[in-house]
């Protein structure tokens, strides 16, 4: 099966190319489109396979491929050879709870206090700017050290004193 697309080089060309379930599945190792020399897929449109398994569709892969592509357009400009995209897992954390995370970066794992700290220490790094990290680690401090939270979960809705509560819901 082949979709007929528009060809973003020259406008009101059309160019036959091969239909996939993913639009941008079929592409090659610059992360181009298999068959154009100057369309790119990355992100959501693009599913990368490296080492045989597909990376996640996550933000880390997404942001890697962009630098990789942005570079490599430059580098076309320039009249250089392109690179061709490697993802770098540098690893994966989460916050649990409160005192509570975990963190696998490389071969190392930690969880608990030292997975959340590292959690918030990495997340501030990556802030642009002095400023809004304080301010970040300001509200986090003003959260952590008064029990307060930022979200809440309505888990069921309160009935004022005297009031007849609603029938459950079965559905």
């Amino acid at each position: 099966m082949r979709r007929r697309t528009q060809d973003p080089g020259q406008p009101g060309q059309r160019v036959d190319r091969p239909a996939t379930r993913l639009p941008a599945r079929a592409r090659d190792e610059f992360l181009r489109v298999r068959g154009e020399e100057r369309v790119f897929a990355i992100g959501d449109i693009a599913q990368v396979e490296q080492d045989g398994r597909p990376l996640p569709q996550m933000a880390p892969p997404a942001m890697q491929a962009g630098r990789q592509v942005a570079d490599n357009i430059l580098r076309t400009l320039r009249g250089e050879a392109m690179v061709p995209f490697r993802y770098r897992d540098k690893g994966i954390m989460a916050v649990i709870g409160r005192n509570a995370g975990v963190s696998r970066i490389g071969g190392l794992e930690v969880k608990g206090f030292v997975g959340w700290a590292g959690w918030l220490f990495v997340h501030l790094y990556y802030l642009i700017g002095f400023r809004n990290r304080l301010a970040v680690l300001a509200r986090w401090a003003w959260y952590y050290l008064l029990y307060d939270r930022p979200i809440r979960i309505i888990t069921r809705a309160r009935v004022p004193v005297g009031a007849t509560p609603p029938p459950p819901d079965d559905g």
